[in-house]
């Protein structure tokens, strides 16, 4: 009898002690599905400007000048899509022609003012999102 009781505390005891781990493991097992359905901001940014410029130099020479414009929007037919992000920019003036020196200068069309040229760089300059803006340079 008293080996009986023993067979039965020990079938017991390992029942109950199953019962308590899968319980505990349960609770750090866990199989986790999250999906998103999202749409990443487009950056726009547009450059229209005037064709390439090819000029020949002598005493009578008119000083070219080169207009382009920074736009962050698209038209479309019926809808306007204003850049969604905030932009950092410069602008660079490379010339492809090493063996042929000219001095540039860069101007903003709209204020008048002198933008400085450090190794053909600017400074930068921001774009906010959301407003519609037109910049013009020359």
């Amino acid at each position: 009898m008293k080996y009986k009781n023993k067979i039965l505390f020990g079938i017991i005891c390992f029942f109950i002690i199953n019962f308590f781990m899968i319980k505990s493991f349960a609770k750090y097992i866990s199989n986790i599905n999250i999906k998103v359905l999202g749409k990443i901001a487009e950056p726009i940014i547009i450059c229209e400007k005037d064709d390439k410029i090819s000029c020949t130099i002598n005493k009578e020479t008119i000083i070219p000048e080169y207009n382009f414009c920074l736009k962050n929007y698209l038209v479309y037919e019926k809808e306007t899509k204003i850049n969604e992000i905030d932009f950092k920019y410069n602008i660079e003036v490379i010339n492809l022609d090493e063996n042929f020196p000219i001095k540039y200068e860069l101007y903003n069309v709209i204020t008048g003012e002198k933008i400085d040229l450090v190794n053909n760089k600017t400074k930068y300059f921001n774009i906010k999102k959301g407003e519609k803006e037109d910049l013009y340079y020359k």
